[in-house]
């Protein structure tokens, strides 16, 4: 427990990064989620999951105060080629709103960037399983695809134009680099992630803010009767720089936002769920401009092929699903 302790008062000041998105001045669009503490076991998997966030934009340039909520429902799944090796897909629906306090209200919905990721074991899990004390090393990357749609226009003004903040894709291919470390002994574990976002270049020139994401989680597992509870608690951070537009840096974009967060990952037989939140601490998002509130994820999931389910898991793991 005294390695552990050392690892959590290190860590504390880490993330696992979740979107941040905001307004059109601002343009704070982000991504990051987590895959959550998966069986090690070479398992396939298939399923669901929500995602819900908000944020607060003050008065500022043109308009008045507002909230934003981005909201998604992804499908998504893991497949295990090799025991050192996972590859993960992940095809969203977006449901973006935001609210002036005028009244004025925009609701858009549609399908949001795809992202496609790998991983690969430096250490054997195999070998790393009969050890008193656990390892794992994880490192890879992939793509966001721009699958979304990104000609949304507001019918409540004359151009009509609408922030790229808000629609429901980037229109850029980005690329995604991550790596993962855990330690785990008995019932206990600890894990760090982190991914750097290499945005790229939208074809109306606009190009969010690459991006930098860390994490850190506590995890202990729990098992009642056939179920495992694997409840967790951590902090993130989340880095951006400024977007810019035909090479031109953006005001009030970028910044920085620290998070609390706890939840639970549950493994009964084949199914796997999960449900977390995450509550800021401090931020800077927009020189200030832009405030964001606490956020929710769950889901759901089937596992299939491979051995038995297990509650040895993995640590989290960055697959970034950029939203706008």
């Amino acid at each position: 427990m005294n390695i552990l302790s050392r690892f959590i008062a290190t860590g504390v000041v880490l993330c696992l990064a979740l979107p941040a998105t905001a307004c059109d001045i601002c343009g704070c669009a982000g991504g990051g989620n987590s895959l959550g503490l998966l069986p090690l076991m070479p398992r396939h998997f298939v399923g669901l999951r929500w995602q819900t966030q908000a944020f607060d934009t003050d008065a500022h340039g043109s308009e008045p105060n507002s909230e934003e909520r981005f909201s998604s429902l992804e499908l998504w799944g893991r497949w295990n080629p090799h025991r050192r090796v996972q590859v993960v897909a992940t095809l969203p629906f977006q449901f973006n709103q935001r609210r002036f306090d005028t009244g004025k209200a925009l609701n858009l919905h549609g399908v949001g960037d795809a992202t496609l990721s790998a991983q690969f074991a430096l250490l054997d899990p195999t070998r790393q399983s009969a050890r008193n004390w656990q390892q794992t090393v994880l490192l890879g990357g992939g793509v966001k695809l721009p699958t979304g749609k990104t000609d949304f226009h507001d019918p409540q003004t004359e151009t009509g134009e609408l922030p790229p903040a808000l629609q429901p894709g980037s229109g850029s291919l980005d690329v995604l680099i991550s790596g993962v470390y855990a330690l785990r002994h008995n019932n206990w574990g600890v894990s760090f992630d982190g991914a750097y976002h290499l945005m790229g270049s939208a074809d109306a020139g606009y190009r969010f803010g690459n991006r930098l994401n860390s994490g850190f989680r506590a995890f202990v597992g729990k098992k009642v009767g056939k179920t495992t509870f694997l409840p967790y608690a951590g902090a993130s951070f989340d880095y951006r720089n400024q977007d810019t537009e035909d090479g031109v840096q953006v005001d009030d974009t970028g910044g920085w936002a620290t998070f609390g967060m706890i939840g639970t990952e549950i493994f009964s037989g084949n199914l796997a769920f999960s449900l977390g939140w995450q509550l800021p601490v401090s931020s800077d998002f927009s020189n200030g401009h832009v405030k964001p509130q606490s956020r929710l994820n769950a889901s759901a999931v089937f596992l299939f092929g491979g051995g038995k389910a297990t509650a040895n898991p993995t640590p989290p793991m960055m697959f970034p699903n950029v939203t706008n």
